[in-house]
């Protein structure tokens, strides 16, 4: 049997991260760590991420660490961000470990994957309602769930399932991770984006038959790279 997931890696605590790390922090604090680099470190600990209202402190743990071999980390940092976090975790990655992505999109698994390997990598995206962030406060409503899986990984999503259930996380496990992700992307690049280019509400959309068209355009463009991209 597979060892089970009990020492977690949380890289970025923003408005997504936070809410993992209250959950963990609540559920096993001290098997649970925060990767940060010494500046955000320094003005994390005179600033201190809240959420809800409630002050967050985890234990924080910098990249050049090599006392943390961590069986799950979570990646829940910006795009932009992603290139760092990929490089920073390598200390904490060992035989057994498990990495997930909570970014948007449909290529944060490949850049991971082509660090750590196909094994290590469960594909996996964030849902939920925004957050409300001003500086380090951060509000959340509770609507959150991580929707993760794989194909061929059944004993990973096991071992991530049972820890969530444990720790009283939210989550959803497809029958076809690979569709869920392209599906979310498809609705993401069709009504997000056109919102904010256009400044049109989702009802103003729906209602707009022009502006339905082009969703529809753009949602059969996403369709075609899908497919050629898991043709590769």
């Amino acid at each position: 049997m597979e060892k089970e997931i009990k020492k977690v890696l949380l890289c970025g605590i923003g408005a997504i991260g936070s809410i993992y790390a209250n959950k963990f922090i609540q559920f096993d604090r001290e098997n649970f760590r925060v990767l940060l680099d010494k500046n955000r470190l320094k003005r994390y600990r005179e600033n201190p991420v809240t959420l809800n209202g409630k002050i967050l402190d985890p234990i924080y743990i910098l990249p050049d660490d090599k006392d943390f071999k961590a069986d799950l980390i979570i990646i829940a940092t910006k795009n932009d961000g992603l290139d760092d976090a990929v490089k920073n975790i390598e200390n904490f990655v060992y035989d057994n470990t498990t990495i997930i992505s909570l970014l948007n999109g449909v290529t944060s698994e490949k850049l991971i994957s082509s660090k750590y390997g196909l094994d290590k990598v469960l594909h996996s995206y964030f849902i939920g309602h925004s957050a409300m962030r001003k500086g380090r406060e951060i509000i959340q409503d509770g609507v959150n769930t991580i929707v993760f899986g794989s194909d061929k990984q059944k004993n990973n999503v096991e071992r991530v399932k049972r820890l969530f259930d444990n720790a009283q996380i939210n989550y959803e496990i497809p029958n076809d991770i690979t569709y869920s992700i392209w599906l979310k992307y498809m609705l993401n690049v069709s009504s997000n984006q056109v919102s904010a280019i256009l400044g049109f509400t989702f009802g103003e959309m729906l209602s707009n038959p022009k502006c339905m068209e082009l969703i529809t355009n753009i949602m059969k463009e996403v369709q075609l790279v899908a497919k050629r991209s898991e043709e590769r």
